[in-house]
């Protein structure tokens, strides 16, 4: 029995061969904010569409128009409601960049009478989308990699129905991977393959996804009842925030795999935060929110071995300022992207108000007066020059 459930979820697995992989085979053929999750699943139907690449410009000023293709373009099987959706009442949610040509946007349909949701993978010139969901999709990265997961609607426990439309989409070097996830048992602990995300099931839990087998399951750091923003380094090292009754905001890393964690105090008097990696993790940026519009940042520049704290400042950001490899930090204030200290180093595009990235990227969202998303503008040059274009 243990052998026919075990096979029940390998099949469960599909992957999608990149199209040039076909052909060479057989000649021929040929990726805060609180959300509520209602019932209402659009018609799911597949079709093949030609490729929207979205590679990033070098050394282009700004401008509005779609990032240019890169070689012939390849047609991927995608799914027609997403398509429909994405290109019609959905709003952009959440952009997430795993390289400078490999991106996930996760898209939200639910101001709408039928309440779904989709995701837009792009890895270096292909492209491809989720099925359509009644729970909002999380974008995340693995390696290289662009991923959406859609969690269950209800509580996430074993017993839950709604595991049976938990899925995780990947798109790999090789093809589109769709895995079915299913419940595990909370743990402590996890294995150098896996990856932790937030807010796929509830906000402030921190989940273990594996890849490799589809299990999801919630991860917990005795004698914190809050924890958030899992960021991962180059180095495998995991760094998060973490409080008890929304108090004592604490920085919280390890590097092998929860059995041992190092912390130190974001702010006594504040809780959850936020926190910034550097890609090689050697800089490090965390705040806390209190009450006052305040707040004061701590910094590392050598991986966490020491920490000094800013002045209070006005947090004009909605997300951890941008940690750099050199132990500078970037933020953006007012269209501008400052240093920390204040200093300028770029102009951000009209009517940004969020920075995000490292040293070979930075982007940002483009809001209108009305709070929607109008695009998304990408830097490889620290702000230098800009080219926007919209995720879909």
């Amino acid at each position: 029995m243990s052998e026919l459930k075990e096979l029940s979820w390998e099949v469960q697995e599909s992957v999608q061969p990149l199209p040039f992989e076909e052909l060479e085979r057989r000649g021929v053929r040929r990726r805060r904010r609180r959300r509520l999750a209602v019932a209402g699943v659009g018609a799911i139907g597949v079709a093949t569409v030609a490729v929207v690449a979205a590679l990033l410009p070098l050394g282009n000023p700004t401008g509005s128009e779609q990032p240019p293709v890169t070689g012939p373009t390849t047609p991927i099987v995608v799914d027609k409601a997403a398509e429909s959706l994405v290109r019609g009442p959905a709003r952009l949610q959440e952009v997430i960049f795993a390289s400078p040509t490999s991106w996930v946007a996760t898209w939200d349909g639910s101001a709408y009478p039928k309440m779904r949701y989709a995701a837009v993978l792009s890895r270096d010139g292909v492209r491809t989308t989720t099925p359509v969901r009644d729970m909002w999709f999380s974008a995340l990265k693995i390696g290289d990699d662009p991923v959406a997961v859609v969690g269950p609607k209800g509580d996430g426990d074993q017993k839950d129905p709604s595991w049976a439309q938990a899925l995780m989409v990947r798109l790999t070097a090789h093809g589109k991977v769709e895995k079915k996830l299913r419940w595990a048992a909370p743990t402590t602990t996890f294995g150098p393959n896996e990856v932790l995300t937030y807010e796929v099931i509830h906000e402030h839990v921190p989940l273990i996804l594996n890849p490799d087998d589809g299990t999801l399951r919630e991860l917990e750091i005795p004698g914190k009842n809050f924890l958030s923003a899992p960021v991962q380094d180059s180095t495998g090292r995991w760094w998060l925030m973490g409080d008890k009754q929304n108090k004592q905001g604490q920085i919280f890393w390890t590097d092998d795999g929860g059995r041992n964690w190092n912390r130190s105090a974001a702010d006594p008097d504040e809780g959850i935060g936020g926190i910034g990696v550097s890609d090689n993790g050697n800089t490090a940026i965390a705040f806390g929110i209190g009450d006052s519009e305040n707040v004061t940042l701590k910094q590392s520049t050598d991986h966490g071995k020491t920490w000094t704290t800013s002045d209070p400042r006005e947090r004009t950001w909605s997300r951890p300022p941008v940690a750099l490899n050199d132990g500078s930090v970037v933020l953006l204030d007012k269209e501008k992207v400052v240093r920390l200290d204040g200093s300028l180093l770029a102009t951000a595009p009209k009517d940004s108000v969020e920075l995000r990235g490292g040293d070979s990227l930075l982007y940002t969202t483009i809001q209108n007066r009305d709070g929607l998303t109008t695009g998304i503008a990408t830097s490889t040059d620290l702000g230098k020059t800009w080219k926007t274009f919209m995720p879909r």
